[in-house]
């Protein structure tokens, strides 16, 4: 993957924890807005999905 891949993989990927890490401790809060993420190929999808698994 080229090197702006792997930057937008792991914004995506903080955006994902930080919104997990609110849903589990600060439940009543409501969520920030953040744009739609991009189309990811399924193989990414996979890791992004795997890498919030594993941090839970």
């Amino acid at each position: 993957m080229s090197g702006r891949q792997l930057e937008l993989m792991f914004v995506a990927w903080a955006a994902a924890r930080n919104l997990m890490r609110q849903r589990v401790y600060q439940p009543d809060l409501p969520f920030p807005v953040y744009p739609p993420p991009p189309v990811w190929p399924d193989e990414v999808r996979a890791m992004m999905i795997l890498w919030i698994a594993r941090e839970r």
